[in-house]
């Protein structure tokens, strides 16, 4: 092979490791766009769905305080 052909080769080889590395962060960065929509989509999600709560759940508030549990009383005895 000749210093020409070495030249050739080694250019065609470096712009091939160019276009993988450039698709590899564009894959990385494409990853981390749609993981950050999953993200928006989560908390959206989530506050539309705390927004519809009519009811709290039972034994907390609305911000996670426990309130008091009202426990049936026994009948005095006669």
């Amino acid at each position: 092979m000749t210093l020409q052909g070495v030249v050739t080769a080694s250019a065609a080889a470096e712009r091939a490791v160019d276009v993988a590395v450039t698709m590899l962060g564009a894959l990385i960065v494409g990853f981390l766009a749609l993981e950050a929509l999953y993200l928006v989509a989560c908390v959206l999600y989530l506050g539309c769905a705390r927004g519809r709560r009519a009811v709290p759940d039972q034994g907390t508030t609305a911000a996670g305080a426990e309130t008091p549990v009202a426990t049936p009383r026994r009948a005095r005895p006669s």
